[in-house]
């Protein structure tokens, strides 16, 4: 495209304020997918300032991630009975200095933007089980867990299981939490209640781990650990610590050793206005939602907000509300000039892209940072998944469609599937 407009001499700057190909290069991959990126740099960064728990308070409330837990398990050649057996076991070794253990399952919504990332992952391929029963004998452990009506299907069984008398009695003086759909229900000794208080609309785990948190919070509880190698959890975890009336923890793993980062402590290091934009900077950046920018790493996007409280207070909007004001638009396309170019005053995106070209020769379309137009589309997206973060604490937030929100309909074999809108004007002038 832009040897093309050299040969017929067009306006180049005009040229560039499009995308030079079929996808925006700086955000899409290849095959049309989000562009990814390390998150846990992220979470190595935050971690550096001191937050190591010394120790960890008894009677804590410990939270755990029910996908993360049997994706962990080896179901190869065992009944169903025995993956529900294992799993408990599991999770009471997990929570052995707790009173109260929860554990929060992902629900799976077909018109949700986390429907998208799990099908690029391999979702719903695998083999569906119409029927999960007590002895029936798993093959595939992971194949199974690769259809999410099968994902949706395990969490009921487990909490039938978990129900049944014998498995109660495991649980000594525990009070034992769980999920399965938009229900919680609590199992004690004594009997299987559904708990009100914790339904949910919710999709993610993630966030109703912090619903969760919050429940045991306002129950009496001084402590909750969050057990999570997510950085989406630490990230959510530390915006909404100064929320929680009790001390929050985050229990990680590495090859080498376990530790427990104390939330709360490092909410206090970090400042409030800093955790308070992360979900913004993380969403912006690149999670599992939303495009990372090519060549562009979290720790440099940090380290900037870092030093300007402008930027800072523009990704605690993020989020804030579904619609993007053009003020907000504006700030992010200024801090987005900022991510290619720390040294230049440019804050239109289309003008810093026709710099960068000029600057340096050879220059390949994903160096350079998107147009305008792609630009305000990803920031939709950033903004709708920050939306959903931020709103973690509440039990049915109000969560409008994606479409509009950067991302639209397509039909595909005569069924509508949600997918990424990159873009509104066309490849070229």
């Amino acid at each position: 495209m832009v040897l093309i407009a050299q040969s017929r001499q067009l306006n180049l700057k005009e040229v560039l304020s499009h995308r030079l190909g079929p996808l925006p290069w700086a955000l899409a991959s290849p095959d049309g997918n989000v562009r990814k990126t390390c998150k846990s740099s992220l979470a190595k960064r935050l971690l550096k300032f001191p937050c190591v728990a010394e120790s960890l308070p008894l009677h804590s409330t410990c939270l755990i991630d029910g996908m993360a837990l049997v994706q962990k398990l080896n179901g190869d050649g065992k009944t169903f009975a025995d993956i529900a057996d294992y799993a408990l076991s599991t999770v009471l070794a997990e929570a052995s200095h707790s009173t109260r253990v929860d554990i929060v399952f992902d629900v799976y919504n077909e018109a949700s933007i986390k429907h998208m990332e799990r099908v690029a992952r391999g979702a719903d391929s695998g083999t569906e089980v119409k029927q999960i029963t007590a002895g029936h004998r798993v093959q595939q452990w992971k194949k199974f867990l690769q259809s999410n009506n099968n994902k949706t299907n395990l969490a009921t069984f487990l909490l039938k299981e978990w129900g049944k008398e014998q498995s109660r009695t495991r649980l000594g003086e525990k009070v034992l939490y769980t999920t399965t759909k938009d229900q919680c229900y609590k199992l004690t000794q004594q009997g299987v209640h559904k708990v009100a208080d914790l339904s949910s609309t919710q999709e993610e785990a993630d966030t109703r781990m912090l619903l969760h948190a919050c429940h045991a919070s306002r129950t009496g509880h001084k402590s909750v650990i969050l057990v999570s190698d997510d950085t989406d959890v630490l990230v959510i975890s530390l915006a909404t610590s100064d929320a929680l009336t009790c001390d929050l923890f985050l229990k990680t793993r590495t090859k080498n050793r376990i530790s427990y980062i104390n939330i709360s402590q490092l909410a206090r290091g970090l400042g409030s206005q800093l955790c308070k934009a992360l979900p913004g900077l993380h969403s912006y950046t690149g999670c599992d939602t939303v495009s990372a920018f090519a060549g562009r790493g979290k720790v440099s996007a940090l380290k900037l907000l870092q030093k300007n409280e402008k930027f800072c207070e523009s990704f605690q909007k993020v989020g804030a509300d579904w619609t993007m004001t053009p003020e907000l638009y504006a700030a992010l396309q200024e801090f987005t000039c900022q991510m290619f170019s720390s040294k230049s005053r440019i804050t239109n995106i289309n003008e810093m892209r026709y710099a960068l070209f000029c600057a340096k020769k050879g220059t390949e379309s994903w160096q350079l940072p998107p147009c305008s137009d792609s630009l305000s589309k990803h920031c939709l997206r950033a903004n709708y998944q920050g939306a959903i973060w931020r709103r973690c604490l509440e039990n049915n937030p109000v969560v409008p469609s994606p479409v509009e929100h950067g991302w639209s309909r397509v039909d595909q074999d005569g069924d509508l599937q949600l997918s990424i809108d990159w873009f509104n004007v066309s490849i070229g002038p």
